[in-house]
């Protein structure tokens, strides 16, 4: 099992970007149940910098599991609390995750964007996904 977890940690790269004005968490790799820590030790970082929105890049993800989809949702529900925002990147070139993402409905609460360009340049300002 350790040997495992070690495998599927080196599939995924998480960094955060503030340079937008907006924290974004860019992930590059795999999300699963091994390494989906590492998303979310970002997603907390992030979300205690008290924005009022976020942006989860996964244009560079290959794969989203439940426990991947279980993270943004928490984040949603955190930035919900106090009145933000969680934006999804997944254009349809990332069609594993963007699948994911509609078949879960997941699409229907959280914000998902083609690009951090469609996302206006005040975020929580902005009210439908580009769906």
């Amino acid at each position: 099992m350790e040997n495992a977890k070690l495998e599927h940690a080196d599939k995924l790269r998480v960094e955060l970007d503030d340079s937008h004005g907006v924290p974004v968490v860019r992930a590059r790799g795999e999300i699963d149940l091994y390494n989906v820590a590492t998303l979310e030790e970002k997603l907390q970082e992030a979300l205690s910098k008290d924005n009022d929105a976020l942006v989860v890049d996964l244009s560079k993800v290959a794969y989203l599991d439940s426990s991947g989809l279980s993270a943004l949702i928490s984040a949603y529900k955190n930035l919900g609390v106090r009145g933000g925002r969680l934006y999804v990147i997944a254009p349809p070139q990332s069609y594993a995750v963007r699948r994911v993402l509609e078949i879960t409905r997941v699409h229907e609460f959280i914000s998902v964007c083609d690009s951090i360009e469609a996302i206006s340049s005040d975020p929580a300002k902005q009210s439908t996904s580009d769906q």
